[in-house]
């Protein structure tokens, strides 16, 4: 097949993603990484952060990039940059905290065009000579009033790159730097973003990322890394959890965290309620936790996808929903925590089941359940005939009580009735109230018959048993 058709049938295969757009990662549209063999650690991720600032203070953020620290995170200046796909260099310019930066438009695949931007090149102004980095030269041309990077060979030649340079992926074209400002060392990369007006979408949609290295074989080709799904983990509420009428009506902090250390590309985690752990008829049985049509959390790194409104640092004083680093300078652990009062929720009395799921941005998704139990005023927890110990003021159980094999039954029922379990329940119902000694029948008789009968009572010896005075 002559290399036309490999062509085509690539483009071909390209568009057919596009349409699927993040169903299943594959590599149809998986690019290099921004530096060789294996110096591509990510140091921070797209999503939200938290860092100590210059001045000791810890900020909560969010970052709409990847940033890469390469060599271990021991960076070089002017270590020298690869473009992650080929495309047409737009813009270069100084923007403020982003320092020294290109645009770079790769080609419209299904009517999406991918926009890379390269953040912090060459040097802060605090360098004798912040235009030089490397090989690599910063230089102005008075008559367009535009910028260019030259990249000089140790031979006396040189490449230039100015706006309308059309560049390969995997062409060394700038520098690694700290421009914009006080930083250390290293590449911000971001895709689809806008200054001060859009975030845009997580770069590793395309990128290769995970655990491993990126390597080129013999054939000039790169090598995928492995990408893995993420952990979930649900902190609280606990297994078997009791919500007693006090909880039902505060606001119950739903923790929630996520391990994607091996990938760092998280992007939705979503919170759901079985009714009664029925897990058929969703429209039915299911209840969604968050504002309706969204997921719970959603970082907005996919293609046209906005950042949820839950995406802000949580505040456990106030009980205001939000999601945080868990561990400060540090990526790939979240803690996301929302408040619910679970009585706006309108969940029977039972046992019901917590499901959380986690999608990244290339559709990888894992999830995590746990199940509780509703107990509102006027119903018990019950093992077989037994009223079991009320659990404690949070919700836990009594120290040495397993809830486990329990039931939720409605005190409110007549002596004479079996009570009712309500739906979800995993035992068979049995009486809880015993049944009084039966009443004895009362029959019906005329007043006149029953005057008679009291008169034959009061003059002799009568026996009313047989009924023969009435």
């Amino acid at each position: 097949m002559n290399t036309n058709s490999n062509n085509f049938l690539r483009t071909i295969k390209k568009f057919i993603y596009i349409v699927v757009l993040g169903i299943t990662y594959t590599n149809l549209l998986s690019f290099t990484t921004p530096y060789s063999g294996q110096h591509n650690r990510i140091s921070s991720d797209y999503g939200p952060r938290r860092y100590t600032n210059t001045q000791g203070v810890i900020i909560w953020d969010f970052h709409p990039a990847i940033d890469y620290n390469p060599k271990d995170g021991d960076a070089d200046y002017g270590d020298p940059i690869r473009a992650v796909e080929t495309g047409e260099i737009a813009k270069i310019e100084l923007l403020g905290t982003a320092g020294w930066t290109i645009e770079i438009h790769s080609p419209s695949i299904a009517n999406v065009q991918r926009k890379w931007r390269y953040l912090h090149l060459f040097g802060n102004k605090n360098m004798s000579n912040p235009r030089v980095a490397g090989d690599f030269e910063l230089l102005y041309n008075s008559l367009n009033h535009q910028y260019y990077i030259r990249k000089n060979s140790s031979n006396g030649s040189f490449e230039e790159y100015r706006i309308g340079t059309v560049i390969k992926e995997g062409e060394e074209f700038a520098p690694t730097g700290n421009s914009g400002g006080d930083y250390k060392v290293h590449l911000d990369i971001r895709l689809n973003w806008i200054f001060n007006t859009d975030y845009g979408d997580n770069p590793l949609i395309y990128l290769n990322h995970g655990t491993g290295t990126v390597n080129y074989n013999k054939n000039g080709e790169h090598i995928n890394m492995t990408d893995t799904v993420p952990i979930v983990n649900i902190e609280n509420p606990p297994a078997n959890y009791v919500f007693m009428q006090q909880d039902l009506t505060t606001k119950f902090p739903i923790k929630v965290t996520v391990n994607t250390e091996d990938c760092l590309d998280l992007d939705e985690l979503d919170l759901w309620i079985y009714k009664n752990e029925k897990e058929e008829n969703p429209a039915e049985n299911w209840v969604h936790i968050g504002k309706a049509g969204e997921p719970t959390f959603r970082y907005g790194g996919k293609i046209n996808e906005n950042r949820g409104q839950t995406i802000r640092d949580y505040d456990e004083t106030n009980k205001i929903t939000g999601v945080r680093a868990i561990t400060l300078n540090e990526d790939g652990k979240d803690r996301f925590i929302y408040y619910q009062t679970f009585k706006d929720l309108n969940l029977p009395a039972g046992k019901h089941k917590l499901v959380v799921i986690a999608e990244d941005v290339n559709g990888h998704t894992s999830s995590a359940q746990s199940s509780f139990y509703i107990v509102p005023s006027d119903y018990a927890l019950y093992h077989s005939d037994t009223i079991l110990p009320t659990p404690g003021p949070t919700g836990t159980p009594v120290a040495g009580t397993q809830y486990t094999n329990v039931v939720v039954k409605d005190l409110k029922q007549e002596p004479t009735e079996e009570p009712t379990e309500a739906s979800g329940t995993v035992t068979p119902a049995r009486s809880a109230v015993p049944s009084p000694t039966p009443e004895p029948e009362i029959t019906e008789v005329p007043i006149k018959d029953y005057l008679k009968g009291v008169l034959y009572g009061l003059v002799g010896d009568a026996n009313f048993s047989d009924g023969k005075y009435i």
